[in-house]
This record gives structure tokens, C-alpha cells and sequence, in this order.
């Protein structure tokens, strides 16, 4: 799950090798295939509030918004 994250993380800021938004649908589709949605849900929300709280204590704001956005997007969809 954590590397689901990080390679959100270079889509929403790129490095010198963004990573192919094709392989991030190609592991969601792993994720979702291979746990039950209530754990992937739980999974994710863990996720989400462990990226956050990393960004609240860094008053990031920017980075608090882009994993908003993340969680908002998969919990919606469990």
C-alpha cells in the first residue's frame, strides 16, 4: 500500500523519472483484485492518515492537500 502512495506522490510532483499513470492503474487493479474491499479500505485509510500526519507536522500544505485528495479517491470507491 505504501508503495501505491509513493507512486502517486511522483505523478503529483514529478522527478527526473515520473512514474507511467499506467502502472499505478495496473496495481490498483492488483490491490483490488487480490484483498476484500473492507480491507483495502482500512488499508488505505491507515495509509492516508499516516501520509498526513507527516504533512501536518511538516506544514506542508501542498502535501496535505495531494493526499486529501488521494484518500478522498479510494475511500469513496470502497
Amino acid at each position: 500500500m505504501s508503495l501505491r502512495s509513493d507512486l502517486e506522490w511522483t505523478v503529483v510532483n514529478p522527478v527526473e523519472n515520473p512514474v507511467d499513470p499506467a502502472a499505478i492503474e495496473r496495481l490498483d487493479q492488483i490491490l483490488e483484485a487480490d484483498l476484500p474491499a473492507p480491507l483495502l479500505r482500512r488499508y488505505w485509510a491507515y495509509l492516508t492518515l499516516q501520509k498526513l500526519h507527516w504533512a501536518i507536522f511538516d506544514n506542508a500544505n501542498e502535501t496535505i492537500e495531494v493526499f486529501l485528495r488521494l484518500g478522498e479517491q479510494r475511500l469513496d470507491l470502497c
